[in-house]
């Protein structure tokens, strides 16, 4: 489940968030962050937003800003090309933009204990699936993670992610990262 829309208004006009989910259509998406059916409707006829669309993954937030009767203002997301995509209203029509951000780099550093897969525990931890697959690429040579993990089993790893005003966009490589499997410990910088 993604985040919840939140509405705030502005000035007459509200801005919502939503992610796209898995098998959600564009219709479902514009529906929940406000947007009017025939709204919705122009907008998807409209060669501008196919363009924009295109470029929307699963799981990519988008927020929308809107009119009081849920007329389009403005749309936007950021892509994973780290580049802000915008479709602004413009007259009648509207607008495309595209621009590179600069993405803010944080160290993150999590732990977590085996209870019954590295992928439980990870999601358990807050870690995201990237960063546990590279530490299960790392260990692959000294941990058989289908068959040597053991209940209490716990790990750490230290990590990049990538921040666009304080919200998390993407993990980047694990810098270090150490495993106890059965009481031996392993360690990789």
């Amino acid at each position: 489940p993604g985040p919840q829309p939140a509405t705030t208004a502005r000035d007459g006009a509200y801005f919502q968030e939503d992610r796209l989910q898995r098998g959600d259509t564009l219709a479902a998406l514009l529906d929940r962050l406000g947007v009017d059916g025939a709204e919705t409707e122009r907008l998807l006829r409209s060669s501008q937003a196919a363009r924009l669309f295109r470029l929307l993954n699963a799981g990519t937030t988008v927020e929308a800003k809107t009119g009081e009767r849920g007329k389009l203002l403005s749309l936007w997301f950021l892509s994973g090309r780290s580049t802000l995509l915008s479709l602004d209203r413009v007259d009648d029509g509207f607008s495309f933009s595209e621009q590179q951000v600069d993405l803010a780099r944080r160290i993150e550093i999590k732990s977590g204990v085996i209870g019954n897969s590295l992928f439980g525990a990870t999601d358990a931890a807050g870690i995201p699936d990237s960063v546990a697959v590279q530490v299960a690429d790392i260990f692959s040579g000294e941990v058989d993670f289908h068959r040597d993990l053991r209940l209490g089993d716990r790990f750490s790893v230290v990590y990049e992610a990538f921040y666009y005003e304080g919200r998390a966009i993407r993990s980047g490589q694990v810098l270090a990262a150490e495993f106890v499997n059965q009481k031996k410990t392993y360690r990789a910088v």
